[in-house]
């Protein structure tokens, strides 16, 4: 019962799991008959509800010599229940599954009818099948009201081998095959079939077998076991696998001003009065990663279609989670392809970002990982971390075969920008778990104050990759585990890493760091130097949510909830529209209540409140940033959010999307949409215009927005 609701619960309700039941069945491919994940969900929901029937039958049928279920009271309750519960488990593995591909969302047609052929062909087969196959060793007794069994016999025990044989070809599957097998599964299989043996395991191995020794169940000995495997089996080690690389570590001092000065000196030289950019991604998994691959995809393909520069001018990027991602993909991209620096970036970098990076992380972590949760011994090769690691430098060897840059994800840090000084520095953020601290990983010697330096010397990171580095940047529990870091002498555990937002989600407080140091060193930035901070934010954000409106602060009032924010956008839109005779052409959004009592608010504040803290710390770092650089008035922080639209499928925050969300996402950069007259897409548009103009404006200063008239 426990893995039938969990499972539900989880796709039908999870916006991630969902998303990929979506790519099972819609938008990716054509007809079901064609795509094969499809059929690899159908054949894990039979698994599913098999287990679920099947384990259920045994355990309510078996007479064990301990038998805990007391004296009959109503015989004929008695039989309903042993006949029907295990059946209603089976179905109920089924039907909602069937009824979300029926009228759950933007589903291609028929898809539900395979399912709904497969529930009742399961229903007919727990019915009809004494007719086919018999009941062996079935019967009553005089102190039973219904029939019961002694022994399993040999049709159910081959039968019982067969599903178990299934989990295990499974993870075989996946340690051999890796990401692409997983894939080729998809994670909504991977999750069902799964659950179908954890069902087995527990219904047998737990229960089964020891109550029919006389021997009570063993539920509490996995719980007991991992705990006391726990001590011994840690194989989440950071930067353990590759080959050594003494190059690929930091020495003090500081190497941060030297640097710019060096780097301003080239390209005074070469672009002489251009804007010097750096660049912020804040976290959020692939939709992070696609968000901020596909706007600065846009705006160096715009700066090249114009004879600009764009990527030329940024000194350094700093992220966060997918962000960094997304912000290391596009590095390589500008590193590939050698001597073609004017033709457009191929849409490679977009193809990359869009691959299936949450079935690898899926596999690992529910088969390999599981199982190494029960070993004395660390598994080094069960490791979910290589999930999203190899499949990052695989997916990119792949797509750019021939290509120099072909190995980027497995180069060292501070390798990145050897023989490349117009790519930008990488700085990706993560987190400590000892004491919450900023832990950097960069290829420029750089750290803020209060943070740790991943690559000292003293730690034993020389063999950190760049896929390293951007998932110790993205360790976000529980898909991805936190990552031991270990000294190099003497050898012992130094700390664990977390996923960056843990400490602030948008990168720029890195930035800050950065043009404080550049501010208080003489005679390194001139009157007429524009440093301009870009700021890429991807969750789905209301108009109140951008700091700047304009070359005015965005302030508002709290007096409405969110749900009051979308119908006050919505009423306005249509009233706009109604009053022009045409298109509605203007809205009005307000902000959000300052306070919403939440569910269960005892056991939900906690929680809720260390995660919007989380935005808070990053929104407080972006109000920082525009201060630095001499307020809104200046508009030198540019605020590329992701719009929140209403009645819009918003893309999940998941190591997946699929092509309906993705082209969501890139119609957003596309001019104008539907929901363009919507307050949080025109204030998207106004931020994105300014990115535009200060790439075409080249050495001259861009044309201000203008200034809105205050709103009351």
């Amino acid at each position: 019962m426990i893995t039938v609701g969990v499972g539900n619960f989880v796709l039908l309700k999870l916006p991630q799991a969902r998303e990929t039941l979506e790519a099972v069945q819609s938008f990716d491919s054509g007809a079901f008959w064609t795509e094969a994940r499809y059929w690899y969900f159908l054949l894990a929901l039979a698994y599913w509800a098999f287990t679920a029937w099947y384990c259920a039958r045994i355990m309510l049928g078996k007479r064990f010599p301990l038998d805990d279920i007391g004296d009959c009271v109503s015989p004929r309750f008695a039989t309903a229940l042993v006949c029907w519960l295990p059946r209603l488990l089976g179905l109920m593995s089924c039907i909602p599954m069937t009824l979300y591909f029926a009228f759950g969302g933007q589903h291609s047609p028929l898809y539900w009818l395979p399912m709904a052929i497969l529930s009742c062909l399961f229903l007919a087969f727990v019915v009809v099948r004494k007719k086919l196959f018999g009941v062996a060793g079935w019967a009553h007794r005089p102190d039973c009201p219904y029939p019961r069994f002694d022994k399993l016999g040999t049709l159910a025990v081959v039968m019982m081998a067969a599903m178990v044989a299934t989990s295990w070809l499974l993870l075989l599957a996946v340690l051999i095959g890796k990401a692409d097998a997983a894939r080729a599964v998809g994670s909504p299989a991977l999750l069902l079939a799964a659950l179908g043996g954890w069902t087995l395991f527990g219904s047998i191995a737990l229960m089964y077998v020891p109550k029919s020794l006389g021997w009570p169940a063993l539920t509490l000995l996995p719980f007991a076991l991992a705990l006391g495997a726990s001590f011994s089996n840690e194989n989440h080690l950071v930067a353990q696998s590759a080959a050594p690389a003494p190059d690929a570590e930091h020495g003090a001092p500081d190497k941060l001003i030297a640097d710019f000065r060096e780097w301003k000196m080239k390209h005074d030289a070469a672009r002489p009065g251009q804007p010097i950019y750096l660049v912020a991604s804040a976290g959020g998994a692939s939709r992070a990663a696609y968000w901020t691959g596909a706007m600065l995809w846009e705006l160096e393909n715009f700066a090249r279609a114009s004879g600009r520069s764009f990527a030329p001018n940024i000194y350094a990027m700093s992220g966060v989670s997918g962000g960094s991602l997304g912000l290391a993909a596009f590095a390589g991209a500008l590193a590939s392809r050698p001597g073609q620096e004017s033709a457009p970036l191929p849409r490679t970098l977009l193809e990359f970002l869009g691959k299936d990076f949450l079935a690898p992380a899926i596999g690992y972590m529910l088969y390999p990982d599981a199982l190494a949760r029960f070993s004395p011994l660390p598994c080094t090769g069960c490791d979910r971390s290589r999930g999203l690691e190899e499949s990052w430098a695989e997916d990119w060897r792949r797509l750019m075969p021939d290509d120099p840059a072909a190995d980027w994800f497995t180069r060292k840090l501070p390798a990145l920008k050897q023989g490349r000084d117009a790519l930008p520095h990488l700085i990706l953020n993560a987190a400590s778990v000892s004491d919450g601290k900023r832990v950097v990983q960069s290829s420029l010697d750089f750290l803020p104050p209060e943070a740790y330096d991943l690559l000292d010397k003293r730690l034993d990171t020389s063999r950190l990759t760049l896929a390293g580095a951007v998932h110790n940047s993205a360790r976000f529990p529980y898909i991805s585990p936190g990552g031991l870091v270990y000294t190099r002498s003497p050898r012992a555990q130094w700390d664990y890493l977390v996923d960056g937002g843990y400490f602030e989600n948008s990168g720029v407080a890195t930035i800050n760091t950065i043009l404080n140091r550049l501010h208080a060193e003489k005679d390194l930035l001139g009157p007429n130097d524009r440093v301009v901070v870009i700021v890429i934010e991807n969750d789905p954000a209301w108009e109140h949510e951008w700091l700047c409106k304009g070359n005015k602060e965005n302030i508002c009032k709290h007096d409405a909830s969110d749900a009051a924010a979308s119908k006050a956008n919505a009423q306005a839109t249509a009233q706009a529209g109604a009053a022009t005779g045409s298109a509605a052409t203007g809205s009005t959004s307000t902000c959000p209540a300052a306070a919403k009592t939440p569910l269960l608010a005892e056991l939900t504040i906690p929680p809720l409140a260390l995660y919007q803290s989380r935005n808070a710390r990053a929104h407080a770092a972006e109000a920082e940033a525009i201060r630095i650089l001499g307020g809104c008035a200046e508009q030198r922080v540019v605020e590329l959010r992701y719009p929140k639209v209403t009645g819009e499928k918003e893309p999940p925050m998941s190591w997946f999307l699929n092509a309906g969300s993705r082209d969501i996402m890139e119609r957003k950069l596309g001019g104008e949409r539907p929901e363009a007259s919507q307050k949080a897409y025109l204030a998207f548009r106004e931020q994105w215009q300014l990115m535009r103009r200060y790439i075409a404006a080249g050495s001259q200063a861009p044309a201000p927005i203008p200034a809105q008239a205050p709103k009351n």
